[in-house]
């Protein structure tokens, strides 16, 4: 897509700003080679195009992953999985295990307060679709990834600055405690050494009325209420 879409960009922007020159200074070249070169081209394309379809077909059509389409939403399959162990410590000073939950949904997913790409959206997205979800009126779990800098005692600080509704419930505990259940919930992540930020995924989990896992996804607000109302 950058090969074929930059060349086309930057022709767009010079027949713009100096269509008629460029359309001056092409013609002599074009009366002298256009039928050449679209003998040529036209051919080249069609064989890539085919090579590329051939590519996809023996990958079983998973050469490259392309994101969805505005409106669309991703086919993501149940899962129906036992979740791993749970229990942190939220902003009120609670503990917080998954079974208090049995019998309404839950939302659950990863981030960490000093982010400022991933987190802030995976965020926002599931805040607006808890609030379309009020008939369902899923629970909401966040757990930190940053368990050094995210302390208990931070909590309240973060789940006021992310604007966190009274039924949201942002985890930690010690490092050793976060550490293990991320482990245990096989969440990637990696630590940079020199400034102490996390890269990590930003996948949602949704947990239905039985404490199971159904489905992990990711995408916005949209395929979050989407599978949520599936629980």
């Amino acid at each position: 897509l950058a090969i074929i879409g930059e060349p086309i960009a930057m022709l767009g922007i010079l027949m713009t700003a100096w269509g008629r020159e460029l359309r001056d200074g092409l013609r002599p070249l074009a009366e002298r080679w256009g039928r050449s070169l679209g003998l040529t081209f036209v051919p080249l394309v069609l064989l890539g195009l085919i090579v590329v379809a051939r590519s996809a077909s023996a990958n079983g059509g998973e050469l490259f992953v392309v994101s969805e389409a505005p409106g669309s939403i991703p086919d993501f399959p149940r899962l129906d999985r036992e979740p791993p162990p749970l229990a942190l410590v939220d902003q009120h000073g609670d503990t917080v295990q998954l079974e208090r939950f049995r019998g309404r949904p839950v939302i659950l997913t990863f981030a960490y307060g000093h982010c400022q790409t991933v987190c802030p959206l995976v965020v926002h997205d599931i805040l607006v679709a808890e609030e379309r979800l009020s008939r369902e009126s899923p629970a909401l779990l966040i757990v930190t990834v940053d368990p050094w800098r995210d302390t208990p005692a931070r909590l309240a600080s973060i789940a006021s600055e992310w604007e966190l509704p009274a039924n949201a419930h942002l985890l930690s505990a010690s490092v050793a405690a976060v550490e293990a259940t991320l482990d245990a919930w096989g969440v990637p992540r990696l630590r940079r050494a020199d400034d102490g930020e996390i890269v990590h995924s930003s996948v949602v989990t949704l947990i239905d009325r039985r404490g199971q896992i159904a489905y992990s996804i990711t995408g916005g607000a949209e395929a979050i209420e989407h599978y949520a109302r599936k629980l």
